[in-house]
Formats: structure tokens, C-alpha cells, sequence
């Protein structure tokens, strides 16, 4: 592993930059993700669809805010309260009023019963 380094700088560079890459867009979600627990306003929405994609499902949910009609697309990883999701009508919803697009399902964040 480290002899592929020793004589390949621009490969320890590239691998340093994606690492970089990665953990950046991590601590931005992380960032959007707490903006909206801070300024979010609480809606219901309905769930349209669960598809599962490889380790993750694509969630896809419909939603009125401000008399608007909106649809959101949302993906996590695979885990039992998401696999519920498939069994609720009605979710609640964490809206971003400035950015109607970025919602997040709050039943997610709730800590099991």
C-alpha cells in the first residue's frame, strides 16, 4: 500500500483530495441539517414512494406550503425506520421557508420508542 505512495506523490495528493472532498460535503449536510432544525417550519406531507436504491432508499413525498404544491425527493440509508415510512399516509415534515425544496422527514430524527 505505502510503497504505491512512496514513488506515486500525485496519488497520495489525488487520494488527500477526494478524502478532503468527502468530509466537506459530509459537514455541509451537516450544516443544512441543522439550519433546518433551527428556522424549519413543521408541515405534513404524504409519501409517495419507497424505492430501494443499492444500501440506501429513495423517498419521494408531496407536500403544500405557502398554497404550493410541492415534490420533494429525499435519500437514505437503509434502516428500520425507514422501511416503516412505507406503512405511513401522513409524515411530518421539516420545510425550510426560505428553500421550500429542502425538507427532511422529522420522524426520522425522532429516537425509537
Amino acid at each position: 500500500y505505502f510503497l504505491v505512495f512512496e514513488s506515486n506523490q500525485f496519488g497520495l495528493i489525488g487520494f488527500s483530495s477526494i478524502g478532503i472532498l468527502v468530509m466537506s460535503l459530509c459537514f455541509w449536510r451537516l450544516i443544512i441539517l441543522n439550519k433546518l432544525f433551527d428556522i424549519g417550519i413543521e408541515i405534513k406531507g404524504k409519501i409517495t414512494s419507497v424505492s430501494p436504491i443499492r444500501r440506501s432508499y429513495r423517498i419521494t413525498m408531496e407536500y403544500r406550503c405557502e398554497n404550493k404544491d410541492l415534490k420533494a425527493v429525499w435519500i437514505a440509508v437503509k434502516n428500520q425506520k425507514i422501511r416503516d415510512l412505507r406503512n405511513l399516509n401522513e409524515v411530518t415534515l421539516l420545510v425550510n421557508p426560505n428553500k421550500l425544496k429542502q425538507v427532511v422527514i422529522l420522524e426520522v430524527f425522532e429516537p425509537l420508542n
